[in-house]
């Protein structure tokens, strides 16, 4: 065998060797995310066995794996909930449509409504203040310009719900008018 041969032989497999070292180095994000995953299921496994009794009562019970939050179980979100409307007590629109109420519930559940009105009235100026188109037609101020369109819907939305509150609101003042109530109660 020649010196040449030998030599080229040699550096092949010397590449090969080191290829394969590489190839066994790199494992992608998904790949340990997966045996993560894996691992983490093992233990939950193994802690349910546990706590339905485990076989030798001196045998010690693995601690309770932490749960890990993946993409699947977060909603995307991208700004403030447009179609919740706003917190109010429970039954609190059932409460003044039937009954007579006290005086106080009656102060009480003006006064919130009335916060929540001012809440999205404060939202809606917040929003309408940051609109801002950008000129010329550039691929980014397209984009640009249909976010800022998304915003004067999201504005209009929160004004039908302005609407709505202040029609309700306007309905409970009449309510504890009618229930003889001064306007000390019904518009505080």
């Amino acid at each position: 065998m020649s010196i040449r041969r030998f030599v080229l032989t040699y550096a092949a497999g010397i590449l090969a060797w080191a290829a394969a070292g590489l190839a066994q180095d790199s494992q992608s994000i998904a790949d340990v995310a997966r045996q993560t995953r894996q691992k983490q299921q093992q233990q939950a496994a193994a802690a349910s066995d546990a706590a339905n009794g485990p076989a030798d009562p001196s045998a010690k019970v693995p601690a309770k794996a932490a749960h890990v939050y993946t993409n699947d179980e977060i909603p995307e979100h991208t700004g403030p909930d447009v179609n919740s409307s706003p917190r109010t007590p429970a039954g609190t629109r059932e409460n003044y449509k039937g009954g007579k109420q006290s005086a106080e519930q009656w102060k009480s559940q003006i006064r919130q409504l009335k916060n929540n009105i001012a809440s999205l009235h404060r939202q809606i100026d917040n929003i309408q203040n940051s609109v801002r188109f950008a000129g010329g037609n550039y691929e980014r101020h397209v984009l640009y310009n249909d976010r800022q369109r998304q915003k004067e819907q999201q504005v209009e939305n929160l004004k039908s719900q302005l609407d709505q509150q202040q029609k309700r609101l306007e309905d409970m003042q009449e309510q504890a008018r009618h229930q003889g109530y001064s306007s000390a109660v019904y518009d505080p």
